[in-house]
């Protein structure tokens, strides 16, 4: 399969000294077990509040503006799946299954 499932998580960065549970850890472990689980199929990327990257997220910024979605939010393609709370492995997979599924009959029909 040539097209890669892009997931990303926005939240605040670690304080510099910051160790242990940090968004960005939390990000770490969940991408390696999906990626043991879907090898070579979805890309993981840790985006930063107020970063480059988060800027370039207009949809997630007006979000986070208005009010309708809150830290940590949660993106698999380009659609918000989850904001606020803790980072919800199963809603990522469940998310990844549908993609998956959904490419699959295509290529089933064509």
């Amino acid at each position: 399969m040539s097209d890669t499932i892009r997931v990303r998580v926005i939240a605040p960065p670690a304080a510099p000294n910051a160790c242990g549970d940090t968004w960005e850890h939390a990000v770490q472990l969940i991408e390696t077990r999906i990626s043991a689980r879907y090898p070579g199929t979805v890309t993981f990327e840790f985006v930063p509040l107020f970063s480059k990257a988060f800027f370039d997220m207009p949809l997630v910024v007006q979000a986070l503006g208005d009010g309708t979605a809150q830290m940590p939010v949660i993106l698999v393609g380009d659609r918000i799946i989850q904001s606020g709370g803790k980072i919800s492995e199963s809603k990522i997979r469940a998310e990844i299954e549908g993609i998956l599924h959904g490419k699959d009959q295509t290529e089933q029909r064509g």
